[in-house]
């Protein structure tokens, strides 16, 4: 009597199968890589963004000190006497002194305004010492310059305070009063990177008014008090 013995064999993966395996697995694969790779990017924007609205916090806790610490100083010449305060609606000249990492070294007559280079707007600081016998009003080629500020739209400066003591303070564009400082200063940034925010800050200045308080004359290279 024979016995017939059939041996099952066990069915493997056919070559479709494998290859339908391998390209779910490549897509799997794709996905998750793609998923790391914009996951990544997403953590370079936001961390980029926060680097720059941290730069631009610095900045402006830097213009507030500067200017809520200004020295006021009168320029005394043959031809006149007068602040050494000019403010536009794009453009401030004013006197402080600065950091040591920022110039340093006594009273600084100090420029804010916007520079165009490359078809792009950056806010730069141009500052010189104010021991000088040159016109703190015109800009001089040893001027220092440090960029606070790149690629920004522009700067919008007002003004808070009177042209005569018994007038009330109101806001203006430009400040023309060559006796009296204002009481505050307003600053505005227009960025075009809406991803980067410049909040308003006004800044009121310490020293308002300059008669009966003890002040810095400019005359040539003498200093003195008044």
């Amino acid at each position: 009597m024979r016995l017939n013995i059939t041996h099952k064999n066990d069915s493997g993966f056919t070559l479709i199968e494998v290859i339908i395996a391998m390209t779910i697995l490549s897509l799997i694969l794709v996905l998750l890589f793609s998923t790391l790779f914009t996951a990544n990017r997403s953590w370079q924007s936001t961390e980029r963004k926060i680097s720059q609205n941290d730069e631009l916090r610095l900045v402006g806790y830097f213009i507030q000190r500067q200017l809520s610490q200004n020295v006021p100083l009168m320029w005394v010449s043959k031809e006149e006497r007068r602040l050494i305060f000019e403010g536009k609606s794009n453009e401030l000249r004013f006197t402080s002194s600065l950091p040591a990492h920022r110039g340093g070294g006594g009273i600084q007559i100090i420029t804010l305004k916007v520079n165009q280079t490359d078809n792009a707007s950056h806010l730069d600081l141009h500052y010189r010492n104010a021991n000088t016998d040159s016109s703190p009003f015109k800009d001089h080629e040893t001027d220092e310059k440090t960029t606070l500020l790149e690629n920004i739209d522009a700067i919008e400066l007002s003004y808070f305070g009177s042209d005569k003591i018994d007038e009330d303070p109101v806001w203006r564009d430009e400040w023309q009063n060559d006796e009296l400082l204002p009481i505050m200063i307003s600053l505005k940034v227009y960025i075009s990177d809406k991803s980067q925010h410049w909040p308003e800050i006004k800044i009121p200045l310490h020293s308002n008014f300059i008669k009966g308080q003890p002040q810095y004359v400019l005359n040539g290279i003498k200093r003195t008090t008044i």
